[in-house]
């Protein structure tokens, strides 16, 4: 009888063995594919906060019901958004993402990569099996991400001035206007009437100073005067894991990491 008992348990062990390394289908009862089935994703980051220099690991787990997964996807979406932190030659100090400050504020918005493969794997000739895990019973791809600094559409230098659009730019000249002091005035206008300056109180600057520096200000003309200029604000990257069936069914799975610039 011991016998009997002890063969009879092996035989179910071998069968759910079997069982073990077939694909993923805990749902199969629920008949014939229509090939309507979404993928299952799950996707971990080995860093949470990375910082510049980091390469980040994106572990994407994913299985389907009836294992007609055609591609997984990775993209990149690249963002920055800076205020401008100036200093002008007699000096006058301003950051413009000041979040402290109750004055006005500018804030850029550079997006420099928009929805940008970064990684993916066609499954037209079952390339995904090579990432099959009998353990898990998923396709576990690992992909690399190295988290670098992207300049963008804006230097992060004294040239950041010449290539604000000109929109952003008359916001800046309004704050400046009320930040400036009497000395850099003078420095971008040399003959500017004693009208212009108050003789104390919270501004340098009269209403009529500050109606000509919002009027009269060019690009170049801040420019000469600039002592440093650099961007202040922050670094974003959303990171988008997308898995696709043959008919166009997807998943995604998103996820932003930022840091400051």
């Amino acid at each position: 009888m011991k016998s009997y008992i002890f063969k009879t348990l092996l035989y179910l062990l071998g069968a759910v063995s079997v069982v073990s390394c077939k694909r993923n289908d805990p749902i199969g009862d629920l008949g014939e594919t229509n090939g309507q089935y979404v993928a299952m994703l799950n996707v971990s980051y080995d860093i949470n906060k990375p910082v510049f220099g980091d390469t980040l690991t994106v572990t994407a787990s994913t299985w389907q019901r009836d294992d007609k997964i055609s591609s997984l996807e990775m993209t990149e979406t690249v963002v920055q958004k800076f205020g401008v932190n100036l200093t002008l030659q007699k000096g006058t100090v301003l950051n413009t993402n000041d979040l402290e400050s109750s004055a006005s504020t500018l804030v850029v918005t550079d997006t420099i990569l928009n929805k940008v493969p970064w990684f993916s794997i066609k499954n037209d000739n079952d390339q995904l099996n090579a990432y099959f895990e009998t353990v898990t019973n998923n396709y576990i791809v690992r992909a690399k991400y190295p988290f670098e600094l992207n300049e963008g559409h804006y230097p992060n230098d004294n040239t950041l001035i010449e290539n604000l659009k000109d929109v952003d730019f008359e916001v800046l000249k309004s704050i400046l206007a009320y930040r400036i002091k009497a000395d850099d005035y003078r420095l971008l206008y040399p003959d500017a009437p004693s009208t212009d300056f108050t003789s104390g109180g919270v501004y340098d600057l009269t209403q009529a100073g500050i109606n000509n520096l919002k009027s009269t200000l060019t690009k170049k003309m801040l420019s000469i005067v600039l002592a440093s200029c650099a961007k202040s604000g922050t670094f974003h990257v959303d990171i988008v894991t997308n898995v696709y069936t043959a008919t166009g069914a997807s998943r995604s799975v998103t996820r932003n990491f930022q840091t400051n610039l």
